[in-house]
């Protein structure tokens, strides 16, 4: 058989086609544009369905006819906090709000207030950046977006699989629901909840766990997409999740760390726990009695694109390799959410006898582009292994394998300094596409085997990293310090 995983980023829809034993046979991607403005993050959700479409269509237009009719189902997953507002038809109501979009986080404490004791039994608390804050902010600034009958919340996720399905109306799954506000340990919407933030119940989607069958390939998208009419859909993840299923670490201490246009790390525990700040927040594991904890950070490689468009990026590194790194944090946008919660965290870079200012292009024309993408790239690594102290911190299991994907993994010097700065061995999958977690989300729902040992058969290690022998200390204090002395590191 042949499964589909379909992922909605920030700057692209990509689908893949993976075999049983893991062999990708096919992938297919549009661009994904989007509109910032400070603390505004939109896209238009007509693009992501015409993204998929698009997609899809390059997919299926790379597999044999026998190979099409071998696909076994399909799954989404997409952007954590990303989703709209859907009309009774179906159609997009508003734009989408992207999961950084800040503008509503002067509402975040009454969202904390308003859930207070949900928040205690979770073990973590609302961000400002949370779908549920934002939900909280439109009753505010446009009330009759939600009252209006037959407009419902709709994850990004959802939009596509809407469209897939045909059914306007389709469940969305308890992992995308997570930051709307659904309790996850009762598996159900907290009505009293909503009933103090002015939230309508009427709003809210059905909810489903990952993997239930949610719907079939229509007739008009398989017209579209050229895949076969009746293929299974399954309800999804969010996109970390979806690296961590795609990665095959799944055992218990197990961790994923996904280095794209932002850093995602996910782990495995058999207990939920969290962390006060709402940094740390675990979603339910497909399986009973699992969970994947972690969090989603706004640091990343999304700066490098902007400060060094157009740049060999493999001449920079090797003169990186060699530069001193300047005090830096990696933010292409205002926000962070974890290692640390930070509204007012911006992207910055400096000598600290100097002082520091803002990551842009007159940073890199003051310290020369190597010491700037020497300072990112460190700053990445220090980052991450800040998200590790957190977990830790927490009482999570941080005890086993580590592995790595995303597109930075493909700078292999910038892996062996993030092993370095870790002190930990570090193992990159041989295949680092986020879609393909749903592909193996789709081939354990459709089957009977466990997820692990679906997930082992379908990923595997291309390379290990050991950790050298310097872990950058006095730098990573340093990293703290800056953090310490802005107010948005408190600890």
């Amino acid at each position: 058989m042949i499964w589909l995983g379909v992922d909605l980023g920030t700057q692209s829809a990509r689908a893949v086609a993976v075999a049983e034993d893991g062999t990708q046979l096919a992938v297919g991607s549009a661009a994904l544009h989007g509109d910032r403005e400070g603390a505004r993050h939109v896209q238009d959700p007509a693009h992501w369905r015409a993204g998929v479409r698009t997609a899809l269509r390059a997919l299926a237009g790379e597999l044999s006819p026998a190979q099409r009719s071998a696909i076994g189902g399909i799954a989404v997953d997409s952007t954590s906090g990303t989703f709209t507002i859907l009309g009774a038809d179906g159609n997009p109501r508003g734009p989408g709000l992207m999961y950084d979009d800040n503008r509503a986080a002067d509402r975040v404490g009454a969202v904390r207030e308003a859930g207070s004791a949900l928040w205690e039994k979770l073990g973590y608390t609302a961000s400002p950046s949370w779908a549920l804050t934002k939900l909280s902010g439109i009753v505010h600034t446009d009330p009759d977006l939600l009252a209006a009958r037959g407009n419902r919340l709709a994850h990004q996720a959802d939009v596509v699989t809407a469209m897939l399905t045909g059914n306007p109306r389709v469940a969305t799954d308890s992992s995308h629901a997570l930051k709307s506000g659904f309790d996850i340990v009762h598996l159900r919407w907290p009505e009293a909840l909503f009933d103090r933030l002015g939230i309508p119940e009427a709003v809210l989607p059905d909810v489903v766990t990952p993997g239930t069958r949610i719907g079939e390939l229509c007739a008009s998208e398989a017209d579209e997409t050229g895949l076969p009419r009746g293929i299974p859909v399954f309800a999804g993840m969010t996109d970390g999740c979806a690296s961590q299923l795609g990665s095959g670490a799944l055992a218990p201490g197990d961790w994923n760390s996904v280095l794209g246009t932002t850093l995602v790390l996910k782990g495995v525990s058999t207990e939920l726990r969290g962390e006060p700040t709402g940094a740390v927040y675990s979603h339910r594991g497909p399986e009973p009695g699992t969970w994947l904890p972690g969090g989603a950070s706004g640091a990343g490689a999304g700066v490098l694109s902007g400060l060094f468009a157009g740049a060999e990026l493999d001449s920079l590194t090797a003169q990186a390799e060699s530069a001193e790194p300047l005090d830096c944090y990696p933010l292409a946008a205002q926000g962070e959410r974890f290692p640390f919660i930070a509204p007012e965290a911006y992207g910055f870079v400096g000598d600290r006898s100097l002082g520091a200012q803002p990551l842009d292009a007159r940073a890199v024309a003051e310290f020369g582009a190597a010491r700037v993408f020497s300072s990112v790239l460190h700053a990445v690594a220090f980052a991450e292994r800040l998200c590790f102290d957190l977990l830790a911190t927490a009482g999570l299991p941080v005890h086993g394998r580590v592995r790595i994907g995303g597109g930075g993994t493909k700078n292999e010097w910038w892996n062996q300094l993030r092993a370095d700065v870790l002190g930990r061995r570090l193992e990159r999958t041989v295949n680092t596409e986020t879609a393909a977690g749903m592909a193996v989300l789709a081939a354990w729902a459709a089957g009977d085997r466990g997820l692990a040992e679906v997930a082992e058969t379908m990923s595997g290690v291309a390379r290990v990293y050991e950790p050298g022998g310097t872990r950058h200390d006095d730098q990573y204090a340093a990293f703290r310090a800056a953090l310490q002395n802005r107010g948005w590191l408190r600890s």
